[in-house]
């Protein structure tokens, strides 16, 4: 008996798919879909990794604004101790705790030159080592003017410090976490100040000056488990070194090929861009933006927020407060608070809003402090008024 052959053609002459059902191309997209999964898991994991090596490095060079913050919030809860120690008078203590920002400027001004010379790492050490010596110095002093030079060299340090965290953070941090990690840096100054107050209530100004030194010691031995700034490596031209930097930054397991070349090709923008003198930044197309950036950072400063901070003891004895310490380690704690919140808040809500609140909000408390600063002797014969004048000094 002879075998019937099948036609699976149709009319068109093509080939028919079978009715019953193909199991290998079910399969075979059973095993694609397993192949997406695996490559999800592992990308997952790779930006986990990514993200832990981000928040080591962040950690560590957020030491430098710790130590910021403790040289701001130092003269506080030391300021009774220190002048009947060295019997100081009014004028050479508020001179010996505004005058870092004099070595604030210095350090700022030459900060830019360092970190393009010796790199992010080497800039951060170099700032260190004045801000060791100078709390030393100050540590040891037994003259106004011994205090003086170690004020001065521990503002040259913060100076450079507080240009530099910045810049590594944002070269270093995966594009997903730069905008949180960013507010590390602000976070880490408040907490500074925040230890400083609460350390400063239990040891003496010598004893606090010593732990001021400990946040740069630890920076500089955390400074060499650390890479360095991939993309100041690219454009020093150290490709070698650039890449295995940005391999340490994302982890072993991620595919860098595409951030490499980003970057590279940023630098190599960069490099064929003819230098911008300053004199060119009068130009009209940069005004507004350059009034608005230095704007905003001179107008923070003449807020008034490192004389509070530096003297917020005398501030709320003033204001009528039964114990300075707890309304000096209240301040703190709401500034950290509130530090926190903003960086949480900055990736939902944005720059330019949380800018606009914390302006609305600054221009507002120092109203309402220069008011009652000028109207609380007219009112003082009202015990109830003066009182809330003298609560409104320290908002």
């Amino acid at each position: 008996m002879e075998a019937h052959a099948v036609d699976l053609r149709n009319n068109n002459n093509e080939i028919q798919e079978p009715l019953l059902p193909d199991h290998h191309h079910h399969h075979h997209r059973r095993r694609r879909g397993a192949s997406r999964s695996r490559k999800s898991r592992s990308s997952r994991r790779a930006f986990s990794q990514s993200t832990n090596i981000a928040l080591i490095c962040t950690a560590v060079v957020c030491l430098g604004p710790i130590q910021y913050g403790f040289c701001n919030g130092y003269t506080s809860p030391i300021q009774a101790s220190l002048t009947e120690d060295l019997a100081l008078t009014v004028s050479q203590f508020s001179f010996f705790g505004s005058i870092s920002n004099i070595g604030g400027m210095a350090g700022a001004c030459l900060s830019g030159l360092v970190a393009d010379i010796l790199g992010r790492k080497g800039a951060l050490i170099a700032a260190a080592v004045p801000n060791i010596c100078g709390w030393v110095i100050v540590a040891l002093a037994e003259a106004v003017y011994t205090l003086y030079i170690g004020r001065i060299l521990i503002g040259f340090g913060v100076g450079m410090i507080s240009f530099i965290v910045p810049i590594y953070i944002g070269e270093t941090a995966p594009m997903q976490l730069r905008g949180t990690l960013g507010t590390a840096n602000q976070f880490s100054v408040t907490f500074g100040i925040l230890l400083a107050y609460l350390i400063g209530m239990a040891v003496s100004w010598r004893s606090l000056a010593v732990v001021g030194a400990m946040p740069c010691v630890l920076l500089i031995f955390g400074l060499f488990f650390i890479p360095e700034s991939p993309r100041w490596l690219a454009k020093s031209g150290r490709t070698v070194q650039f890449k295995a930097a940005l391999k340490a930054l994302r982890g072993e397991k991620t595919d860098i090929v595409v951030e490499a070349e980003d970057i590279q090709e940023s630098v190599a923008n960069d490099n064929r861009q003819a230098q911008v003198k300053l004199i060119d930044l009068l130009q009209r197309q940069y005004m507004k933006p350059l009034t608005i950036s230095v704007g905003l950072l001179s107008l923070q400063q003449l807020g008034g927020i490192n004389a509070l901070v530096f003297y917020s003891g005398t501030i709320f004895t003033s204001a009528g407060f039964p114990s300075s310490d707890i309304g000096s380690l209240a301040l703190a704690i709401l500034q950290v608070a509130m530090t926190g919140i903003s960086g949480a808040l900055v990736e939902k809500a944005g720059r330019r809003l949380l800018l606009m609140l914390s302006a609305a909000g600054t221009t507002v408390t120092c109203f309402l402090v220069g008011l009652s600063y000028y109207i609380k002797d007219c009112l003082s014969v009202c015990p109830i008024v003066d009182r809330l004048i003298r609560t409104s000094q320290v908002c």
